[in-house]
């Protein structure tokens, strides 16, 4: 096989096949798939270039994504990219808060709905992952609290678009299970 599991090379072919331009999606989904599925487990066996290098491709794929919103192989890259939202932003990861906490609607709606899988996979990930520090949750969970006004605009853009309905109500469950109630204004 080509990354056999927890072996040493396995991080760096994985990276390999994610990021060769020649190789066909069913190569790129095995990479991905194994970094996604490792990445919990392994986050401090990283190297931090293999780390950087990693979500440098996937913040360029996902800014440059053109095809289906559903495909299998632009999923598991959102999720690759979201954990690293989940250990790294925003103190080494910070190109992503524009992404997050602008009240501006992307230049294109299929960007748009890509920002809008990204919050959602976030939230999805923040609430279900078990390797992350509580600390660093309530942090995220914090950093999003205080920037309601601008994920209340997203959620009300998502619901008002017959595609993303579903991604704009689950933005807004995840908001509102973080949220004291008395603190929605």
């Amino acid at each position: 096989t080509y990354a056999e599991e927890y072996s040493p090379n396995a991080l760096f072919i994985s990276y390999q096949l994610l990021s060769d331009p020649h190789l066909t999606v069913i190569y790129k989904m095995y990479g991905a798939s194994y970094i996604k599925n490792n990445m919990n487990l392994l986050w401090n066996q990283f190297p931090v270039e293999a780390k950087a290098s990693i979500r440098e491709y996937c913040y360029n794929f996902v800014q440059n994504y053109e095809g289906s919103l559903n495909d299998g192989y632009f999923l598991v890259v959102v999720e690759i990219l979201a954990s690293y939202v989940l250990f790294q932003f925003p103190e080494d990861f910070p190109e992503v808060g524009p992404l997050f906490f602008t009240n501006e609607l992307q230049s294109s709606p299929q960007q748009q709905f890509i920002i809008w899988k990204l919050y959602e996979t976030v939230i999805k990930l923040l609430e279900n992952s078990k390797k992350i520090a509580i600390e660093r949750v309530q942090h995220l969970r914090n950093l999003f609290i205080d920037n309601s006004e601008t994920l209340l605009f997203h959620v009300y853009e998502a619901i008002s678009q017959p595609q993303s309905v579903i991604d704009g109500l689950s933005i807004f469950n995840g908001f509102l299970q973080w949220s004291d109630y008395n603190s929605i204004s």
